[in-house]
Protein backbone atom coordinates (compact mmCIF):
# COMPACT_ATOMS: atom_id res chain seq x y z
CA UNK A 1 0.00 0.00 0.00
CA UNK A 2 1.66 2.91 -0.98
CA UNK A 3 1.95 5.82 1.51
CA UNK A 4 0.23 9.51 1.22
CA UNK A 5 2.57 12.07 0.09
CA UNK A 6 4.12 14.39 2.97
CA UNK A 7 2.13 17.07 3.95
CA UNK A 8 3.61 20.71 3.88
CA UNK A 9 3.08 22.50 7.40
CA UNK A 10 1.88 25.80 7.29
CA UNK A 11 2.88 28.03 10.10
CA UNK A 12 0.21 30.30 12.16
CA UNK A 13 1.07 34.17 11.93
CA UNK A 14 -0.76 36.62 14.71
CA UNK A 15 -0.68 40.14 12.95
CA UNK A 16 -1.34 43.21 14.10
CA UNK A 17 -5.36 44.09 13.99
CA UNK A 18 -5.92 44.99 9.96
CA UNK A 19 -2.90 44.03 8.68
CA UNK A 20 -3.54 40.41 7.93
CA UNK A 21 -3.58 41.78 3.69
CA UNK A 22 -0.43 43.51 4.23
CA UNK A 23 1.75 40.90 6.12
CA UNK A 24 0.42 37.94 3.35
CA UNK A 25 1.70 40.96 0.66
CA UNK A 26 4.79 41.11 2.34
CA UNK A 27 5.46 37.44 2.24
CA UNK A 28 4.38 36.95 -0.88
CA UNK A 29 6.85 39.41 -2.05
CA UNK A 30 9.49 37.78 -0.88
CA UNK A 31 8.49 34.72 -2.47
CA UNK A 32 6.77 32.38 0.56
CA UNK A 33 3.56 31.07 0.10
CA UNK A 34 1.06 32.57 2.24
CA UNK A 35 -2.55 32.39 2.65
CA UNK A 36 -5.30 34.50 4.28
CA UNK A 37 -8.85 33.05 4.39
CA UNK A 38 -11.31 35.30 3.70
CA UNK A 39 -15.38 35.64 3.97
CA UNK A 40 -17.42 37.89 2.14
CA UNK A 41 -19.53 39.82 4.80
CA UNK A 42 -21.85 42.60 4.87
CA UNK A 43 -21.13 45.83 6.69
CA UNK A 44 -23.26 49.02 7.30
CA UNK A 45 -25.05 50.36 4.70
CA UNK A 46 -25.58 46.41 3.41
CA UNK A 47 -22.06 47.16 1.31
CA UNK A 48 -20.72 43.59 0.48
CA UNK A 49 -16.97 43.36 1.59
CA UNK A 50 -14.06 40.52 1.28
CA UNK A 51 -13.06 40.76 5.44
CA UNK A 52 -10.40 37.83 7.40
CA UNK A 53 -12.48 34.85 8.47
CA UNK A 54 -9.71 34.78 11.30
CA UNK A 55 -9.16 38.11 12.18
CA UNK A 56 -5.52 39.07 12.94
CA UNK A 57 -4.59 35.26 11.93
CA UNK A 58 -3.33 34.08 8.19
CA UNK A 59 -1.38 31.46 7.12
CA UNK A 60 2.28 30.93 5.92
CA UNK A 61 4.37 27.64 4.61
CA UNK A 62 7.67 28.97 6.41
CA UNK A 63 10.70 26.69 5.51
CA UNK A 64 12.60 27.43 9.02
CA UNK A 65 15.43 26.05 7.66
CA UNK A 66 15.85 27.95 4.84
CA UNK A 67 15.31 31.36 7.17
CA UNK A 68 14.91 31.89 10.93
CA UNK A 69 11.51 32.90 12.86
CA UNK A 70 13.69 35.90 13.97
CA UNK A 71 13.55 37.38 10.26
CA UNK A 72 10.58 36.31 10.00
CA UNK A 73 9.60 38.08 13.65
CA UNK A 74 10.77 41.53 11.71
CA UNK A 75 7.57 41.59 9.06
CA UNK A 76 5.79 44.63 9.32
CA UNK A 77 2.28 44.23 10.63
CA UNK A 78 3.11 40.72 12.19
CA UNK A 79 3.14 40.42 15.93
CA UNK A 80 4.35 36.92 16.05
CA UNK A 81 4.81 33.26 14.83
CA UNK A 82 2.29 31.63 17.00
CA UNK A 83 3.74 29.19 18.89
CA UNK A 84 3.47 26.50 22.09
CA UNK A 85 6.54 26.13 24.27
CA UNK A 86 8.43 27.62 22.18
CA UNK A 87 7.39 25.13 18.92
CA UNK A 88 5.51 26.72 16.31
CA UNK A 89 2.09 26.30 15.77
CA UNK A 90 1.51 24.25 12.21
CA UNK A 91 -1.88 22.70 10.21
CA UNK A 92 -1.53 20.69 7.27
CA UNK A 93 -2.04 20.58 3.82
CA UNK A 94 -5.50 19.20 4.59
CA UNK A 95 -6.67 21.39 6.85
CA UNK A 96 -6.00 24.62 4.35
CA UNK A 97 -7.50 22.79 1.33
CA UNK A 98 -10.55 22.47 4.10
CA UNK A 99 -10.82 26.31 4.72
CA UNK A 100 -10.04 27.10 0.92
CA UNK A 101 -13.12 24.40 -0.40
CA UNK A 102 -15.54 25.35 2.84
CA UNK A 103 -14.93 29.21 2.39
CA UNK A 104 -15.46 28.76 -1.45
CA UNK A 105 -18.51 27.42 -1.51
CA UNK A 106 -19.65 29.99 1.43
CA UNK A 107 -18.29 32.92 -0.54
CA UNK A 108 -20.18 31.21 -4.10
CA UNK A 109 -23.71 30.44 -1.96
CA UNK A 110 -24.48 32.59 1.17
CA UNK A 111 -23.54 31.16 4.29
CA UNK A 112 -26.96 33.09 5.75
CA UNK A 113 -29.84 30.39 6.32
CA UNK A 114 -31.81 33.47 6.63
CA UNK A 115 -33.21 36.21 4.34
CA UNK A 116 -34.28 39.95 5.62
CA UNK A 117 -38.28 39.73 6.77
CA UNK A 118 -37.88 35.60 7.90
CA UNK A 119 -39.80 35.15 11.03
CA UNK A 120 -37.28 33.80 13.82
CA UNK A 121 -38.09 31.48 16.93
CA UNK A 122 -34.65 31.85 19.11
CA UNK A 123 -33.85 29.27 21.11
CA UNK A 124 -31.30 30.00 23.45
CA UNK A 125 -30.18 33.01 25.70
CA UNK A 126 -31.92 35.85 27.58
CA UNK A 127 -34.39 36.20 24.84
CA UNK A 128 -35.56 32.56 24.35
CA UNK A 129 -38.42 31.63 23.10
CA UNK A 130 -39.22 34.36 21.46
CA UNK A 131 -40.61 35.16 17.85
CA UNK A 132 -38.80 38.25 16.45
CA UNK A 133 -37.91 39.19 12.21
CA UNK A 134 -34.62 38.79 10.56
CA UNK A 135 -33.02 41.73 9.56
CA UNK A 136 -29.42 41.56 8.70
CA UNK A 137 -26.22 40.05 9.13
CA UNK A 138 -23.94 42.14 11.41
CA UNK A 139 -20.05 41.34 10.11
CA UNK A 140 -17.73 37.96 9.75
CA UNK A 141 -18.86 37.24 13.10
CA UNK A 142 -21.95 35.16 13.48
CA UNK A 143 -23.62 37.49 14.74
CA UNK A 144 -27.25 39.00 13.38
CA UNK A 145 -29.57 41.51 13.87
CA UNK A 146 -33.22 40.85 14.53
CA UNK A 147 -36.20 43.10 15.81
CA UNK A 148 -38.21 42.13 18.43
CA UNK A 149 -41.49 43.27 19.85
CA UNK A 150 -40.50 44.53 23.04
CA UNK A 151 -43.47 46.75 24.92
CA UNK A 152 -45.36 47.16 21.28
CA UNK A 153 -41.84 48.54 19.85
CA UNK A 154 -40.10 47.05 17.19
CA UNK A 155 -36.76 46.85 19.20
CA UNK A 156 -33.18 45.91 17.08
CA UNK A 157 -31.54 43.06 18.83
CA UNK A 158 -28.14 41.51 17.97
CA UNK A 159 -27.83 37.49 18.51
CA UNK A 160 -25.50 34.50 17.59
CA UNK A 161 -27.13 33.35 14.29
CA UNK A 162 -26.85 29.72 16.03
CA UNK A 163 -29.69 31.11 18.33
CA UNK A 164 -31.95 31.56 15.79
CA UNK A 165 -34.42 28.79 14.04
CA UNK A 166 -36.97 29.89 11.04
CA UNK A 167 -40.22 29.76 12.20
Amino acid sequence: MKSPPPEHPWHVLYTKPHREEMVCAWLSERGMCAYLPKMRSHGKEHKTRMEPFFPCYLFAQLHLEQCDLTSIGWTPGLRRVVAFGGIPATVGDRFIQFIRERLEVINRQGWMPFCAGDQVLITEGPFRDMIGVFERPCSATRRVQILLDVLGRQTRCEVDIDWLKKV
